[in-house]
């Protein structure tokens, strides 16, 4: 087949072209053949060989190419929608052109039934270093821990992709549309975004000022303060806590600072989810749109704390006391549990506010659906504008506060 597929495109006779849709070719080695026009949309190629192959402008759409070794690979202006390529090697892989999107995968339910189910291309933890990535569309990617050092990048479409964790040291991001990426934990230290459409992205815990970003468009972008402000131990630690965070625990280490003091500190769009910072002391911090989740945070001192436009989705906050801490806007309703397959398990975590004394806080705005604020003291705080549909607040303190607009069913 991979004879007469040559012969197909060098247009001799007896030619054909190779249509293998659906077909099972996992490890099967393919090193330095030229299958350019290929189709193998639905492929199972896992594990497959792939070095210094040709597949330019081949169909590889929704197929299976986790830990496929395309070194050297040309996939110059292949269809890679939906395609799985998670933990493939892809050394200086070129993929100028390629199309990276999500695409629509056709899974049979039953005779002659089936369901349309949407699949983003997947690149999880890839080895796309010195990869030519220029003018690739990978809008919706997950590129989550990738290696991406050093790879061409100019000019891609990379809207609303996912490139969390990975390792983006040196790569060339010039001019390239990233408008709502998630860059989270990313670590960009050498690399260019110069002229890129980084508009609304996420980059919480990465070192802007390690990269270059001259002429870059940054607005309503989620940016950390700059960590080289911190102390050095701090950063260290949250360093590897970012790593814990993108590798589900299996890497990095937890954030605990218990009994810690953290006053006064800039952790503006810093991502702390999970970590345990009971009995620490948060005055004066700037937590402005710092990422809270599940974070354990019973007894902290939080007089003057700032946590606008926060997200503390299922935190616990038991016990904390602070005078005139400012919540505006901040997100406090349940976290969602899911299972090990990551769907939906019907049941969350509240966030718990019960016992707190946060007497004049403004929780303008916040999302407190669910919260547990039993025996909170809340007295002269400002909850206008809030949520409170499902809270329980027995005992709850609420002398002198403004409650105009809150909604409560």
């Amino acid at each position: 087949m991979i004879a007469a597929h040559r012969r197909y495109l060098e247009r001799q006779p007896e030619g054909q072209r190779l249509m293998l849709k659906g077909a099972n070719l996992a490890g099967v080695n393919f090193s330095r053949q030229r299958l350019d026009m290929a189709v193998l949309a639905g492929s199972n190629l896992v594990g497959a060989n792939m070095q210094i192959s040709h597949f330019d402008n081949a169909d590889l759409f929704g197929a299976n190419l986790a830990q496929a070794n395309l070194t050297d690979a040309f996939l110059t202006g292949a269809d890679l929608r939906g395609a799985n390529l998670s933990r493939a090697v892809m050394l200086r892989c070129a993929l100028e052109g390629a199309d990276l999107r999500a695409g629509q995968l056709m899974v049979w339910t039953g005779k002659n039934k089936g369901r349309s189910v949407p699949a983003v291309a997947d690149l999880k933890g890839a080895d796309l270093r010195h990869a030519n990535l220029g003018d690739v569309d990978a809008a919706e990617a997950d590129f989550g821990q990738a290696d991406l050092r050093s790879a061409n990048v100019y000019s891609a479409n990379f809207f609303g992709a996912n490139l969390s964790g990975a390792d983006l040291r040196g790569a060339n991001f010039g001019r390239a549309r990233l408008k709502g990426a998630r860059l989270n934990n990313a670590k960009v230290e050498g690399a260019s975004f110069i002229g890129a459409d980084l508009r609304e992205a996420e980059m919480r815990n990465v070192d802007l000022d390690s990269a270059v970003t001259a002429g870059a468009m940054l607005l309503m972008s989620v940016q950390s303060a700059s960590l080289h402000t911190l102390p050095v131990a701090i950063r260290g630690m949250i360093e590897q806590h970012a790593q814990w965070i993108e590798s589900n625990g299996a890497g990095g280490k937890r954030l605990i600072l218990t009994g810690a003091s953290l006053a006064g500190l800039n952790l503006v769009a810093c991502d702390l989810s999970g970590a345990d910072l009971t009995a620490c002391d948060l005055t004066e911090t700037n937590l402005s749109d710092a990422k809270l989740c599940l974070t354990q945070m019973p007894g902290a001192r939080l007089d003057r704390c700032k946590l606008n436009n926060a997200d503390l989705s299922g935190a616990n906050l038991g016990q904390v006391v602070g005078q005139n801490a400012l919540l505006l806007g901040t997100n406090l309703s349940p976290m969602p549990i899911l299972t090990a397959e990551g769907r939906p398990s019907g049941r969350e975590f509240p966030v718990n506010l019960a016992g707190a004394i946060l007497k004049g806080a403004d929780f303008r705005g916040a999302d407190l659906r669910g919260a547990v604020l039993d025996g909170a003291d809340l007295t002269e705080s400002n909850l206008c504008s809030t949520d409170l549909r499902g809270a329980r607040w027995q005992q709850a303190v609420l002398t002198g506060s403004a409650r105009i607009g809150c909604r409560t069913n």
